[in-house]
């Protein structure tokens, strides 16, 4: 069986969704499995979202489903062993402070930076600041991204509720109270009012 049969088999025995790189190939020659992968696009075997990643389509009768923009970045973050956050109406809709999925969601990552185009939607993966290395919790880095995106005039009751509830459920309290030395004054004041009102034995001064 040469190679190009052993990956079309590979390929077309996949769930529809799945996505490959060409690393999923490793013991072959990347340039070959592109140029094959490649070929199944040609095919409309497979879809080509960016340099090296492919999607095997959902074909249903209203179209082809593509996968979410949260789906690929984690994908890419495994492959990578990156770490990827989002920002703005991305890390709203993460936390549950917006319902509204954007179209050109925009992630940080400590892998490779990239535009990925999946259907009419553009994912662009930006090399993360210095700034956001600071912190040490996983919520309060996308914590702080979407209240900037949302704004210090914009925070409203709703939205308090919801970050309590994150605070209330969160195994990280001590690292979110470290963490608060790096955070900008005004989330600052917000996160620790909340945690006072959880009687949190831990607040930062």
């Amino acid at each position: 069986m040469t190679i190009q049969e052993q990956i079309d088999i590979k390929v077309k025995e996949a769930e529809p969704g799945t996505l490959f790189f060409v690393g999923d190939f490793a013991e072959y020659d990347n340039a070959y499995v592109s140029k094959i992968l490649s070929l199944l696009t040609n095919f409309n075997v497979l879809e080509r979202l960016a340099k090296g990643i492919y999607y095997k389509p959902i074909i249903t009768r209203y179209g082809t489903v593509y996968p979410s923009a949260e789906k690929i970045v984690k994908a890419i973050a495994e492959r990578e062993h990156a770490e990827i956050l989002p920002t703005g109406e991305s890390a709203l809709n993460a936390l549950g402070l917006s319902t509204q999925v954007p179209m050109k969601p925009v992630y940080l990552t400590t892998g490779s930076p990239r535009i990925i185009k999946v259907g009419k939607k553009t994912i662009r993966l930006k090399s993360r600041v210095p700034r956001v290395y600071a912190y040490h919790s996983r919520l309060m880095p996308t914590l702080i991204l979407a209240l900037k995106a949302k704004g210090r005039n914009q925070v409203r009751e709703e939205d308090i509720n919801r970050i309590r509830e994150l605070l209330r459920d969160s195994q990280e309290k001590k690292l979110i109270q470290a963490d608060l030395t790096n955070t900008p004054v005004w989330i600052k004041k917000i996160v620790k009012q909340i945690l006072k009102d959880l009687n949190y034995e831990f607040v930062a001064k």
